[in-house]
């Protein structure tokens, strides 16, 4: 895959595989990225060179350098899940013996190609949700993902009424008959929710936003199925949409929360060690912002995202700039209302 190349100081990448939203991806690829010039090869390490699957969580492996210290090659020590998302994030800084750098990061996305099957839906099990004698508690949303490393895919649900998530571990014959109950203190409504590796330290971590007050919840996970800590953000009014990315360049979770009610997004800088900085509000003159999504949609190895408007029947598109900063590109109108994004490469 070409991208660009310039006469620069800053390194420049020239190409990366998997390519970028490539959708036919093996559960266990090699995965590299071809810089216009040699680096530094001290400079690629697990804090600047990160592989991150959706359900898989953080992706081991061994690195090398070839062609001239120009290309890194990084061979996953797991194979990821059929159909997943992953995630490739590369810091700022890294150099080349010249003493040029990579100045803005680079990161890129693409799939693994899922299993072939037909389109029967057949109901092999039914869960419940609730202790013995439990009233309503209305789950809404979930998120599967290896939370404990045993290479079976566990689930997260959160839960409007009883204001709590719940962690179900798979026993390893896909059976979930055991669940903890993890409450969120202030929280109102959760639902929206991602996962991702907030304090570097391999566990898979998630954010919950609540959607009738303005509370994120990020849990840090240990690594067993439970939670280290369980702490608060403050993000806009009726946090409804939530999305995951490294709008700075650090190789760091970044988040950026769409807030219906207040009618803005908010934008939350991970520092790496499970905290993130105080929200930075984004106005966006949209109405109802709801939907979120994040993605590269001009391929510059930079994360931009897709904003749906409720309330407006729009889309909305954000550019990053690497920086920190996202800026209003396009907006698109809709015959509905937007109510959740995903993105692809459909051509």
């Amino acid at each position: 895959m070409l991208l660009f190349v310039s006469a620069s100081a800053q390194i420049q990448v020239v190409a990366v595989s998997p390519r970028s939203q490539q959708l036919d991806t093996p559960m266990n690829p090699e995965i590299s990225i071809t810089f216009d010039r040699s680096i530094n090869p001290g400079d690629i390490t697990p804090q600047t060179f990160k592989v991150f699957g959706r359900w898989t969580g953080v992706i081991n492996g061994i690195w090398s350098l070839v062609e001239n210290d120009q290309k890194v090659v990084f061979q996953p020590q797991m194979s990821f899940n059929a159909g997943e998302q992953v995630t490739v994030m590369l810091a700022k800084g890294i150099s080349s013996p010249s003493g040029d750098t990579l100045e803005k990061g680079y990161a890129w996305q693409f799939w693994i190609k899922p299993n072939r099957t037909t389109l029967k839906i057949n109901e092999i099990q039914r869960i419940t949700v609730r202790r013995p004698g439990e009233g309503h508690v209305q789950t809404y949303g979930a998120h599967a993902a290896d939370v404990n490393g045993d290479g079976y895919t566990d689930y997260m649900v959160p839960n409007e009424v009883s204001n709590d998530v719940r962690m179900f571990i798979n026993d390893g014959n896909g059976q979930y008959s055991n669940f903890t109950v993890h409450p969120l203190t202030g929280a109102a409504r959760p639902s929206t929710n991602e996962s991702g590796d907030f304090n570097n330290d391999g566990f898979v971590d998630f954010m919950v936003g609540s959607t009738q007050n303005n509370r994120v919840h990020v849990l840090l996970g240990d690594g067993t199925g439970g939670f280290s800590a369980i702490n608060s953000l403050t993000a806009g009014m009726g946090v409804r949409g939530l999305t995951l990315l490294d709008v700075n360049g650090d190789a760091e979770f970044d988040a950026v929360t769409a807030n219906r009610n207040a009618n803005n997004l908010s934008l939350f800088i991970g520092d790496g060690n499970g905290g993130f900085a105080e929200a930075i509000t984004i106005s966006t003159s949209l109405f109802q912002e709801t939907g979120i999504f994040s993605a590269d949609a001009n391929n510059d190895g930079i994360f931009d995202i897709f904003v749906g408007a409720f309330g407006g029947n729009e889309i909305a598109l954000f550019l990053g700039d690497g920086e920190g900063n996202l800026t209003l590109s396009d907006r698109t109108p809709l015959t509905g209302s937007s109510w959740m994004i995903a993105t692809g490469d459909i051509n």
